[in-house]
């Protein structure tokens, strides 16, 4: 008989798995109405969330090392395989959250040690200072993602990271050729993240590959605040003598803003405008199924982050990895 999963659980119910895994992990953000029917519905089909695996291993316990953990279903989808993994490997998940910016003072929680925990995993952090902070933990770690200032070595960790300098390479090329255009600008806060400047290190590939010259009027790669990118991008757009023929976003979640940009002036003719994110969030229903974007496989990075942190508590002394994850390219010519 076919084991009984959180996914089997929210099809019954037609709800995000992600609701369902928050209810057997104790986490806030779900009703007390649909808590009891997820419980009923997880007793009627038999659900048991410790595997026969989990009861003959040795219970371990992983922390989640990560600020804003629900900001976007990006990050939750990936926590939530993460845990999912984690738990049929015999791991426990613990939250630890961190601010999004150092600030003076700031100490990490205390309790963050090898008494405590076997292993850390590092996520959704783009302040240095807080990753050294965390690098310093005597602890096995892996890390997605990182800023850009701090070479995985020092992280003092494994690093994934989504392969963007390739990726967005082929987007660029294809758009290029596609279209027959030469006139196209760049929008990503490049310093930001070190998936950030790899896809701006993709983009300036491609436009060498085509002997076409940089036009850095029409790129937007200076620092933008967390909560300042619909402001700074509507005034980069408004101050453009004319726009380019297309704009390569450096994600999904800043080509949401340019399309609500072209929405809120219709006097721009948006047929001639090509637009192409990252990432294939189906966050931003205004976008999708409409630009070309790279779609990023939040399960299979949670299970990947889960086999990593247990390869490296196995394999504490074996050489630091960087392991680069190459999303799937989803073309959209209209």
């Amino acid at each position: 008989m076919k084991k009984c999963t959180m996914q089997d659980i929210a099809d019954k119910l037609e709800i995000s798995r992600v609701s369902v895994w928050k209810v057997f992990n104790n986490h806030e953000g779900v009703s007390e109405s649909l808590k009891q029917k997820i419980l009923q519905t997880a007793k009627e089909l038999g659900y048991n969330k410790i595997s026969e695996k989990d009861n003959t291993s040795v219970n371990k316990n992983i922390c989640l090392i990560v600020s804003r953990p629900d900001s976007s279903i990006f990050w939750t989808s990936i926590i939530h395989d993460l845990a999912e993994k984690l738990s049929s490997l015999g791991f426990t998940l613990a939250y630890v959250s961190i601010p999004t910016n150092f600030y003076e003072g700031y100490q990490l929680p205390a309790n963050l040690n090898k008494q405590n925990f076997d292993g850390a995993v590092i996520m959704n952090i783009y302040d240095t200072k807080l990753l050294k902070m965390v690098s310093k933990l005597d602890l096995p770690k892996v890390y997605l993602d990182s800023t850009t200032d701090i070479t995985g070595k020092q992280l003092l960790g494994d690093l994934l990271v989504i392969e963007g300098l390739d990726t967005m390479r082929v987007i660029t090329s294809h758009v290029i050729e596609k279209y027959n255009i030469s006139n196209l600008g760049f929008i990503g806060d490049i310093s930001y993240a070190k998936t950030n400047n790899d896809r701006f290190s993709g983009y300036l590939c491609a436009l060498k590959e085509h002997n076409i010259e940089v036009n850095y009027d029409y790129c937007l790669t200076d620092n933008i605040g967390i909560y300042e990118y619909p402001k700074t991008i509507n005034k980069f757009l408004d101050n453009l003598p004319s726009l380019p023929q297309a704009l390569i976003c450096a994600s999904d979640f800043v080509a949401q803003f340019v399309f609500d940009y072209l929405l809120s002036h219709p006097e721009i003719d948006k047929s001639k405008l090509i637009i192409t994110g990252f990432d294939g969030s189906t966050e931003y229903p205004a976008i999708i199924d409409k630009i070309t974007t790279a779609y990023v496989n939040t399960a299979k990075i949670g299970i990947r982050l889960a086999r990593q942190i247990e390869y490296r508590i196995n394999n504490p002394s074996a050489p630091l990895e960087v392991t680069y994850l190459y999303p799937e390219i989803k073309y959209q010519d209209n």
